[in-house]
């Protein structure tokens, strides 16, 4: 059996595929991804050897890769990754006799799967029927709608790949009712999303929606608050100013004593006393000059970014519970 799933992982891993509005991931990002597909599979391997422990690592990976939503919905290898590991999960849960835990791992592939076909042949007759008897009930349960809007854009719910949305008019989604983590990626700079956890029942109806890119452009830009300086360079530089004022305080305290710091009036002084004056006095008026000058650039950026943020509310109505938030 871990043959028979190793061989079609390969040919998964082989000929990916992939949503046309999923972005190209950079550098970092395919690295972050990587890391998480491998997670998967060893988690994968790791439930099949040992279906008590391994079952928690599957949890740990699924976890990883959903918390990383914005990446992974665009990364075709990790999405296979998730889906086997999914199925791994109900095969665990089925050969522990857990019947309950093993129908939620089926009902979040399935719910989850979008347009895929599941390859549940590949983790044996259990999981096969399991598999049967949940789409027919998940055929016959009532389900929630979610309302999605964006320009053009990329939903993944539990940090799986589900459909592409443009045109910025409303498009529905069929969940089952419950909590579902909802991302959407914009087509154009992927760094430009919205995360939300969205509770759905069978009456209400949720809506979510990605606003256009302020300021956007071709560039890739997502209109974030532009700053005069890195944030960085900002905190560096009142920290090199408040350290060079505190030196230029200290030696302006030294000048007129003696070199170990004592008073040269005492009696048995020394006769040579530090000169320190004049370079305490730059140092001080200079880190004070540089504290001050990158502390304000600094300042507005924060507070540019403290209104992006706020700006970045989630935009989620209930409609038919009589609430929103």
């Amino acid at each position: 059996m871990m043959l028979a799933t190793s061989l079609g992982l390969l040919a998964l891993v082989a000929a990916p595929s992939t949503l046309p509005c999923a972005a190209a991931l950079d550098d970092a990002d395919e690295a972050r991804a990587q890391t998480v597909t491998k997670a998967l599979r060893d988690a994968e391997s790791a439930a099949t050897e040992d279906p008590q422990g391994g079952a928690q690592t599957l949890l740990t990976a699924l976890e990883q890769a959903t918390e990383i939503a914005a990446i992974g919905a665009r990364a075709p290898e990790l999405q296979d990754a998730r889906t086997y590991a999914l199925l791994a999960l109900a095969r665990a849960r089925v050969t522990l006799g857990d019947a309950a835990q093993a129908e939620a791992a089926i009902d979040l592939a399935l719910a989850t799967a979008g347009d895929r076909a599941l390859p549940t042949t590949l983790f044996g007759p259990g999981v096969v029927t399991l598999h049967e008897r949940r789409s027919a009930t998940a055929a016959e349960r009532a389900s929630a709608t979610l309302s999605v809007t964006c320009s053009r854009c990329l939903v993944a719910i539990e940090g799986a790949a589900n459909r592409c949305v443009e045109g910025d008019k409303a498009t529905e989604l069929r969940l089952p009712p419950g909590r579902w983590r909802v991302t959407l990626i914009d087509a154009v700079d992927p760094k430009h999303t919205r995360s939300e956890a969205i509770e759905l029942d069978e009456i209400g109806r949720a809506s979510l929606v990605l606003p256009p890119r302020t300021g956007g452009g071709s560039d890739g830009s997502d209109g974030a608050p532009r700053r005069k300086l890195p944030r960085w360079a900002g905190i560096l530089g009142v920290s090199v100013g408040v350290g060079l004022a505190i030196t230029g305080a200290v030696l302006l305290g030294l000048d007129g004593r003696c070199p170990d710091g004592s008073d040269p009036r005492s009696m048995g002084a020394c006769t040579d006393v530090l000169a320190t004056g004049g370079l305490g006095i730059g140092l001080l008026a200079g880190g004070a000059a540089a504290a001050i000058g990158f502390a304000i650039p600094l300042a507005i950026g924060e507070r540019r970014a403290k209104r992006a943020r706020a700006g970045k509310t989630a935009a989620i109505r209930w409609r038919g519970a009589g609430f929103a938030f």
